[in-house]
C-alpha cells in the first residue's frame, strides 16, 4: 500500500489562470451590475449565491422590521416567469439547491490540460463557490493512479487536501448556510405576537386578539406556503399552533364558526401529522359540535387522539359525539377508557345516557368481553361522509 505522500505526482498544475478569486469584488465595483445593491438587500454572501445559481432578482420589497419577510421577485436563468418568495425562505432554498449540486469530477484529467478542461474538471460552480467561503486554490496535483489533490489557503493556513475533501468542504458550508436560513425562517414567524394574544385572551378581549393575529396568521401562512416541505422545529410548531387556535377562538367567540374552522384547517395543513397538530384537531371537533355536526366531530377527535392529545380531554367529548350519533357501545368504551385517565370531568350524565339506551345489554357485554380501546378502528369506524374518515 502506498500512502498519499509516497505517490509520485504525475501532474502538478498551477491554478492561477483558473481560479475565480475576486470575481464578486469585481462585479461589486461595476455600478451597472447591481450586485452592490443586491448585497445590501440580501447580504453579500447570499447575493453571490444568487449569481452562482443563475437567479435573477428583479425586485425586493424590504420589510424593515423583519428582514426575513422581505418579498423577493425573481426569475431563473433565461426564463421570463417571475416568482415571489420571502427572503428567508429564498436563502434556504438557494443553499439547499447548491448543496445538492456540488459538482463532482466527471472524467479523468488528460495530460497537459488547457484552462477550460481544468475548470470543467474542478467544476465551474465549485470554483465560484470557493472564494465565497474563504477557500483560495493554488495548485492541482494528479498522481499516476488518477487520484487528485488541491493546495489551498483556508482558515489562515495552507493545506493539501484531496479533491473529494475540497468538495466535501463546500458541501458542509452550504449545509450550514441552509441550517441558518431555516432557523431564521422559523424565527421570522414572530412568535412574540402569540404571547401578546394569549394575555389578551385571558381577559377575553377577543376583538383585540383577532386584530393582532389576523395579519400575523396571513404572514405566517405566506411564509409556510412558500417554504414547501420545510419542517418547523418542535417549539416553533407548537407556538404556531397556539396562535392559530387563539385566532380561531377569537372568531368562535363571535359565533363565526366557519371562519374559525378555516383558520384551524390552515394550521393543520402546515403542521401536518405532528403532535403540534393534535390540539387543532381537538378544537376542530369542538367546533363541529357547536355546528351540530357530531359525525364530523368524531373524525377530528379520533385524529387528535392518534396524534397524542390528552385522553382525559378528548375521550369525554368523543363519547358525547358517539351518543349523539347513536353509537352507544362506542360511547361506553370511551367512557371506560376515560375513567382510567386523570379525569376531571364528571361522566355521570354521559353514563346515564348510555345506560338508558343499552340497559342490561351493556352489563352482559362487560361480563363477556374485556375492555376495548375506544380509538379502535374496528369498534369506532369513521362516520359516512366524515371529513377526516
Amino acid at each position: 500500500m502506498r500512502y498519499a505522500s509516497e505517490v509520485a505526482v504525475a501532474q502538478k498544475i498551477a491554478l492561477d489562470g483558473v481560479v475565480t478569486d475576486g470575481w464578486l469584488e469585481r462585479l461589486e465595483a461595476e455600478p451597472r451590475s447591481g450586485v452592490g445593491a443586491l448585497g445590501d438587500a440580501f447580504g453579500r454572501s447570499w447575493a453571490a449565491l444568487c449569481l452562482v445559481a443563475g437567479l435573477r432578482v428583479r425586485t425586493v420589497s424590504v420589510d424593515t422590521r423583519h428582514r426575513e419577510l422581505s418579498v423577493v421577485s425573481f426569475s431563473l436563468g433565461e426564463e421570463d416567469e417571475v416568482h415571489e418568495m420571502p427572503l428567508g425562505e429564498l436563502r434556504r432554498r438557494l443553499a439547499a439547491t447548491l448543496r445538492d449540486q456540488v459538482e463532482l469530477t466527471p472524467f479523468p484529467l488528460p495530460k497537459a490540460p488547457d484552462s477550460d478542461t481544468i475548470q470543467a474538471f474542478l467544476g465551474v460552480r465549485n470554483l465560484l463557490l470557493a472564494p465565497i467561503f474563504g477557500l483560495r486554490l493554488s495548485t492541482l496535483e494528479v498522481d499516476g493512479d488518477g487520484a487528485s489533490w488541491v493546495h489551498l489557503f483556508a482558515d489562515g493556513q495552507k493545506s493539501r487536501v484531496s479533491l473529494q475533501a475540497f468538495f466535501g468542504r463546500l458541501h458542509r458550508e452550504l449545509v450550514e448556510l441552509e441550517r441558518q436560513a431555516r432557523q431564521s425562517t422559523s424565527l421570522s414567524l414572530d412568535l412574540e405576537i402569540v404571547d401578546k394574544a394569549e394575555a389578551l385572551a385571558v381577559e377575553e378581549r377577543w376583538g383585540e386578539v383577532r386584530g393582532l393575529l389576523i395579519p400575523w396568521a396571513n404572514t405566517a401562512s405566506f411564509i409556510l406556503r412558500s417554504s414547501g416541505e420545510v419542517e418547523l422545529p418542535k417549539g416553533t410548531a407548537e407556538r404556531f399552533g397556539d396562535g392559530m387556535r387563539l385566532l380561531a377562538a377569537g372568531f368562535a367567540a363571535q359565533a363565526e364558526h366557519e371562519r374559525a374552522i378555516e383558520v384551524l384547517r390552515v394550521g393543520v395543513q402546515f403542521l401536518r401529522e405532528s403532535v403540534a397538530a393534535s390540539p387543532l384537531f381537538f378544537e376542530l371537533g369542538r367546533l363541529q359540535v357547536a355546528c351540530g355536526l357530531h359525525d364530523a366531530a368524531i373524525g377530528y377527535y379520533r385524529r387528535a387522539l392518534a396524534l397524542g392529545a390528552p385522553k382525559a380531554d378528548v375521550l369525554p367529548a368523543l363519547a358525547e359525539s358517539f351518543i349523539h350519533s347513536k353509537r352507544y357501545v362506542a360511547a361506553a368504551c370511551c367512557l371506560e377508557d376515560a375513567e382510567s385517565t386523570e379525569l376531571t370531568a364528571d361522566l355521570a350524565d354521559l353514563w346515564a345516557d348510555v345506560h338508558a339506551h343499552l340497559g342490561k345489554a351493556w352489563q352482559a357485554l362487560e361480563a363477556d368481553f374485556p375492555p376495548v380501546d375506544a380509538t379502535s378502528q374496528t369498534l369506532c369506524p369513521p362516520a359516512p361522509g366524515s371529513t377526516l374518515a
